[in-house]
Formats: C-alpha cells, sequence, structure tokens
C-alpha cells in the first residue's frame, strides 16, 4: 500500500548530515531529497541537481518549502531541518495534525513573536545572509497591511495538509520572496500565512511535547570536541548506552 504520510528532509552541500528518523510505524515513508552521489542510511532518496540553483542553501529551501508537492503518494507530510532527528513514532502527531483540519502545523517560536522583533535579534548575532535586502523586504510587507501581530513560528518542522485548497499558493509565494530577498525564511513565513488565511496547527499544543519527538542537533562546527557531542547528541536516543556516553560528554565539557 502507498505511503501516505511522509517525513521528508533536504541537504545539499553537505552542509549537514541527516539522520534518519527512529522508532518510526513501517507505513510512514522517510524520504531524502540531495544532490545526486550523496548516499545516506535509513532513507528513501530523491535527487536534485544542486546546479539548477546559485547556492546549495537556494536549493534546500525550494524543496523545503514546495517539494511536498511532488509527493503523489502522500496526504501529509513533516518537513524536517537536517539537523532535528525525530526520535519516537509520529503517528499521534500526524494524527492531531491532521483531525485539526489545519493547513499546516508547526511549533511556536521559543522567544519572539513579531517579525521586526526576530529580525533585530538575528541581525545583532550576523544571522541575516543578506542584511542589506531586510529593510526592504519588512517595508514591503508594511506597506501590504501585514500587522506583524500573527507570532512567530520555528520552519524547522512543518506538517502539511496537501488537500488543503490555500497550500500551495501560499508556498509557492512563501519561496517566491525567500529567493527575492534571501534573508532568513522565518521573515517571510507569517507575512504568507496571514496573506492567504493559513490555519496553523499549533504544535506545542499536543501532548506529549517537542522533547518526546524530536531532538535538535547543535550545527556542524569544526573541531572533534564538537563533532563527538554532535554525534553523541544525535545517537543517545537510540539506547541507554548511547544516552550514558552522552550524558558523561556533557558532564565533563561542564566541568
Amino acid at each position: 500500500m502507498a505511503a501516505h504520510r511522509t517525513i521528508y528532509t533536504a541537504v545539499f552541500g553537505g552542509f549537514e548530515f541527516p539522520w534518519p528518523p527512529l522508532r518510526q510505524a513501517r507505513e510512514i515513508r522517510t524520504l531524502l531529497v540531495s544532490e545526486p552521489l550523496q548516499k545516506h542510511s535509513g532513507w528513501d532518496q530523491t535527487y536534485s541537481p544542486v546546479q539548477r540553483f546559485d547556492t546549495a542553501r537556494l536549493a534546500n529551501r525550494f524543496h523545503k518549502m514546495l517539494h511536498f508537492s511532488a509527493m503523489t503518494h502522500s496526504d501529509s507530510s513533516v518537513y524536517v531541518d537536517a539537523n532535528v532527528r525525530p526520535i519516537n513514532s509520529l503517528v499521534p502527531l500526524f494524527a492531531a495534525f491532521e483531525a485539526s483540519g489545519a493547513d499546516i502545523g508547526m511549533y511556536r517560536h521559543y522567544a519572539r513573536f513579531s517579525v521586526r522583533e526576530e529580525a533585530a535579534a538575528c541581525l545583532a548575532r550576523n544571522k541575516v545572509d543578506n542584511p542589506e535586502a531586510l529593510e526592504e523586504e519588512l517595508a514591503l510587507y508594511a506597506s501590504l497591511g501585514f500587522p506583524d501581530d500573527q507570532g512567530m513560528w520555528e520552519g524547522s518542522v512543518i506538517f502539511r495538509r496537501h488537500s488543503s485548497q490555500r497550500l500551495a499558493k501560499a508556498m509557492g509565494e512563501w519561496w517566491d520572496l525567500y529567493s527575492r530577498f534571501q534573508t532568513r525564511d522565518q521573515f517571510s513565513l507569517p507575512f504568507v500565512i496571514w496573506k492567504h488565511g493559513l490555519e496553523v496547527f499549533d504544535l506545542d499544543e499536543h501532548s506529549p511535547g517537542r522533547d518526546h519527538y524530536f531532538v535538535r542537533l547543535q550545527h556542524s562546527e569544526a573541531g572533534l570536541k564538537n563533532r563527538m557531542a554532535r554525534y553523541l547528541q544525535a545517537r543517545a536516543p537510540e539506547n541507554q548506552v548511547w544516552g550514558t556516553l552522552h550524558r558523561l560528554l556533557r558532564r565533563l565539557n561542564s566541568d
């Protein structure tokens, strides 16, 4: 029987190592979109040439925003960033999202509520890729009536209901805006949700919480200590042995 639910991620340029999801039901497909010759176990893989985009980041964002439309085998999907590893069955989370009738499902931002507030914080931490375009982008949203009081969402986990009549057009505009300004995709997402009237299922309202379903890995950094810490963080949910090793390393690093 064809899978009707899919977990997927996208990796280009070797920036992240995508750890395969743990403890998933057999009927849920796990899909990795990547450039040719990148082989990763634990995933079904489909390939897309990175050369059609100016950067590997653009390739990732294109598939993050739009690849769901190519999933004719699925009724719903969840995109996860490559540094987010599902660690327990997502069947209950899929079921809650689907029962809500919402267009998309996401977790709320941990700290901020407005795009301008988040933009200022990202600028202060040098986390905006194209800062010279940021004010133009924010001014565009304001000129179109965006109230910027809709809240911020974390785009590292995105559930989508493929039958939504509003979803394809909204996600298409999200891609258009991101590829135009190339700042951060989280800046344009609240505008797109507001403009297209998307209904969002707040995943934080589902119990158990996100730490039960996902582990968010630290980004890859140079140095043996950082690589080892990330490796153990990824493997800790697999069994008690890896969990103990991870706790021991954290204790050593904190001393």
